[in-house]
């Protein structure tokens, strides 16, 4: 299979020129020495604007033909190509990433970049929709759920014709850093998922239906006001310091029995 028809197999559009590739590059969070990966290295664009800023590279591609020129042309450079898919690369931490990956390895990567793999930072290219859902910039179950222990921000310096062949979609940044302290413990992770998982599944669209299972109507009147949620609000309103501070409150005041339930996905009440 021709380098050309894997990349369309691969949903992934690769830089058009090294242009773009240093201004990905310009954008990351990088130190001269950094430990970066490189995923999806494709053609080496992004592997090159890394070298130029001294850090070290390993440069992950799957097609056999693009990894052994990826070879030879870092030969003697501080560049590790290894052939594998990016899903399953082994990363050694700490490490950052910088890459335009195929847009179908989306979901699973940052799956595993926002969970049992964290990089320190991570600048990813990545469709438009795609990037704001993980960003939050309309909080979603995702963004909720990696958003205790990651800064995400979006933005959008690339153009469709910086890419061959050109996507079809709108093409964004996803900044990635990891937070120095997270803003929840380790023991309550797992209980923050399960009310996010919980919150977002309720059928109705306001807030106070979205929680009343977990607190009763007084408690949730006082902590609406503590908290400036105006009586109509929607939870798509609550901004994220607010579903942290009501998430505070229910492991702290709601029952037992409904917290385990709150576990199991179980609580009624809608």
């Amino acid at each position: 299979m021709s380098a050309q028809r894997t990349r369309l197999r691969l949903a992934q559009n690769l830089f058009a020129s090294d242009t773009p590739a240093r201004r990905l590059v310009a954008l990351a969070d990088l130190t001269p020495g950094d430990l970066v990966y490189d995923l999806g290295a494709g053609a080496g664009a992004v592997t090159a604007a890394l070298l130029a800023a001294d850090v070290r590279v390993v440069a992950v591609e799957c097609d056999p033909n693009l990894a052994g020129k990826l070879r030879s042309r870092f030969a003697g450079q501080p560049v590790q190509v290894v052939e594998a898919d990016l899903r399953d690369v082994h990363l050694a931490a700490p490490f950052k990433v910088v890459a335009n990956p195929p847009f179908n390895a989306t979901a699973d990567l940052l799956r595993r970049l926002l969970g049992s793999d964290p990089p320190a930072f991570a600048a990813l290219v990545l469709q438009r929709e795609a990037a704001r859902k993980y960003a939050g910039v309309r909080l979603t179950a995702v963004s909720l759920a990696a958003r205790p222990w990651f800064e995400l921000d979006f933005s959008q310096p690339f153009s469709r014709r910086d890419f061959v062949p050109a996507p079809a979609v709108e093409v964004a940044l996803l900044r990635i850093a990891k937070k120095p302290a997270p803003d929840i413990s380790a023991k309550d992770a797992e209980a923050w998922r399960a009310f996010v998982r919980y919150a977002v599944a309720r059928p109705r669209p306001d807030a106070w239906r979205t929680f009343r299972g977990l607190v009763s109507n007084l408690q949730w009147r006082r902590l609406a006001q503590d908290l400036a949620i105006a009586p109509d609000a929607l939870r798509a309103d609550l901004s994220y310091d607010q579903w942290l501070r009501v998430f505070r409150f229910v492991r702290r005041c709601a029952p037992p029995s409904k917290l385990r339930r709150l576990s199991r996905g179980s609580v009624r009440g809608d």
